[in-house]
């Protein structure tokens, strides 16, 4: 099951489902309209390919604290979760995980 949170991430899950051998694959999306994630700012959708990748990691030189993870549309909320945490002073990794 592929459970993309963008349009990149959907281009790639699609790609995933038409490379699979090894049995069915469902790309499962929302209804709603989902922005796209500013991939300036935010890792490239490349990984998604290994099921899941790191989309925004803490700071350079801050320890890890937590890790949040998510898929399809919870992504961007997830996403806001992390820079508020970041400003409360919690260094969190958000990991987008496709599949």
């Amino acid at each position: 099951m592929l459970r993309p949170a963008d349009a990149a991430e959907t281009a790639e899950a699609w790609r995933m489902a038409l490379r699979s051998r090894t049995g069915p694959s469902a790309v499962v999306l929302t209804r709603q309209k989902l922005p796209l994630i500013d991939r300036t700012m935010h890792g490239a959708v490349t990984g998604a390919t290994k099921g899941a990748y790191v989309l925004k990691d803490v700071a350079e030189g801050q320890s890890l604290q937590a890790v949040i993870l998510a898929s399809g549309s919870e992504v961007k909320i997830a996403l806001k979760a992390q820079g508020e945490l970041a400003a409360a002073g919690v260094a969190t990794r958000m990991v987008s995980m496709v599949s």
